[in-house]
């Protein structure tokens, strides 16, 4: 059996001593021997002497002793009982430095050590009475916000972002405007595909030309170059090899035909086969 009880603590043990050849009964009028040992965290069982010795209690066959303060200062005790002709038995004492009763029944203490009042009698409540509310709403500051220049964080409206856009010294478009059709094809690994729906965008704008900036594109230049950006392209899979075919946007007018070859040199005629290059059908 094993016992949980307070450690350094007075304990009063009874336990009855039952008939070694009738377990249903208790034994009376015997002398019961006591053997008890003690251990400490992690070291040894240690014997452990017991000043008082088992009494019955009346006739009952039920055996009572008292246990000191002094010899329950120990993590754990176990006591053996032992007497002719009855079973032996044995008692765990398991010690705890604290039990229920130890909780502090004294009022909670802040941290100026003044004792909690009832948090409903708390004067401080009345700091969210609907009648404060609304005016502890009010306060709230309507300026607007400051950055950390304590300037204004305003959102830009329509017209600055169209400024942003379209300003004739900073804007994008005037940046945009400012870049030459020289420095642009000056980048020679550059198709056309490769700029994607940029190029597509910014000829949606049909205000927009380019300029030539110091290099040699006229007007008839210009002109082809807008068209070859807004060409559809095909493929003529009828001819070896096959050709790639470039015609005026909405039109069947070809602007360009190209061959399409491998790597290799061998002629691209299937869908599977990767394009190397391509030439002109004018050199071939």
């Amino acid at each position: 059996m094993v016992i949980r009880h307070k450690k350094n603590t007075v304990y009063y043990l009874a336990i009855p001593m039952v008939d070694a050849d009738t377990p249903a009964s208790f034994l009376t009028g015997l002398t019961v021997a006591d053997t008890a040992y003690r251990k400490d965290a992690a070291g040894a069982w240690t014997a452990l002497a017991i000043t008082d010795t088992f009494a019955e209690i009346g006739a009952t066959g039920i055996y009572k002793i008292d246990l000191t303060a002094a010899e329950l200062n120990h993590d754990k005790v176990i006591i053996k009982m032992t007497s002719a002709g009855a079973a032996d038995s044995l008692v765990m004492l398991d010690m705890d430095t604290q039990e229920i009763d130890d909780i502090p029944t004294t009022a909670m203490r802040g941290t100026d050590s003044a004792a909690l009042a009832s948090v409903c009698t708390e004067p401080r409540l009345a700091e969210l009475a609907a009648a404060n509310l609304p005016t502890d709403i009010a306060a709230i500051p309507t300026t607007p916000m400051r950055g950390t220049d304590s300037a204004n964080t305003t959102v830009p409206d329509a017209a600055g972002t169209a400024s942003s856009l379209h300003g004739t010294t900073n804007g994008l478009i005037a940046a945009l405007n400012n870049i030459t059709a020289a420095s642009v094809w000056a980048v020679g690994t550059r198709t056309l595909t490769s700029f994607g729906s940029l190029i597509a965008g910014i000829w949606a704008y049909a205000s927009r030309t380019l300029t030539g900036g110091g290099g040699d594109a006229t007007a008839a230049n210009q002109t082809s170059m807008i068209k070859l950006l807004e060409a559809d392209y095909s493929i003529d899979t009828t001819a070896t090899p096959w050709e790639l075919v470039v015609t005026q946007s909405g039109t069947a007018t070809e602007l360009l035909r190209k061959k399409l070859y491998q790597a290799d040199g061998t002629n691209v005629t299937s869908a599977d086969h990767l394009v190397g290059r391509h030439t002109n059908t004018a050199t071939q």
